[in-house]
């Protein structure tokens, strides 16, 4: 293919096949008839009767629907007939079949609060806030779902937050932080420390 300004010359074998011109909407149109070109059979032979080419045409519209279409007129170049019927579609069976339903665990996995802690960073986000944070720390605990969230300036401010955590959740539950769970997003590599 070669492409010069508005138009498109399609070459076979060295010999132009056809050429193309660009229309609305970054299109180009065909120009079969163009005498300097050579004949090809465009022909496509296809063993689907024209209301299955037009069932998937009109983006596996139903055998009922695509009849109103042509019963009254609302389409030009609908070639199939009133008697013609849709053969098996693959894409549509697969398309009605259900799945099997998810498996609900609504037991909780924790017997007590503080036995796991989920924690996330995000960011940086495009827009600071009004305090001038551009990420934020999110600890969410396990068995009581409760979470906590705290804004950042800085990624490496992590660690110092952390800290802070542990003690206020020590405060407040009374117990201490067993696991630590992260996505290992690399905030916690170089924490090693006890979390008794």
């Amino acid at each position: 293919m070669e492409f010069n300004g508005d138009t498109a010359r399609v070459s076979k074998n060295g010999k132009l096949a056809f050429t193309a011109t660009l229309v609305n909407n970054k299109l180009y149109r065909l120009d079969l008839c163009d005498s300097s070109a050579e004949t090809y059979d465009l022909d496509v032979k296809t063993k689907k009767s024209n209301i299955d080419l037009w069932h998937e045409r009109l983006g596996h519209l139903s055998e009922t629907e695509m009849k109103k279409l042509l019963h009254n007129h609302m389409m030009e170049g609908l070639d199939f007939k009133m008697e013609d019927h849709l053969s098996f579609c693959p894409v549509c069976s697969f398309g009605k079949q259900t799945r099997e339903k998810f498996v609900r665990t609504d037991s909780v996995r924790c017997k007590d609060v503080g036995e796991v802690i989920h924690s996330d960073v995000c960011g940086p986000i495009n827009i600071p806030s009004v305090g001038g944070a551009e990420y934020f720390l999110s600890f969410v605990d396990d068995y009581s779902r409760k979470s906590w969230i705290y804004f950042l300036k800085r990624k490496s401010e992590v660690f110092e937050t952390f800290k802070n955590f542990r003690v206020l959740f020590r405060t407040q539950s009374g117990k201490p932080i067993k696991v630590l769970r992260s996505d290992g997003g690399g905030e916690y590599i170089l924490m090693n420390l006890n979390l008794g």
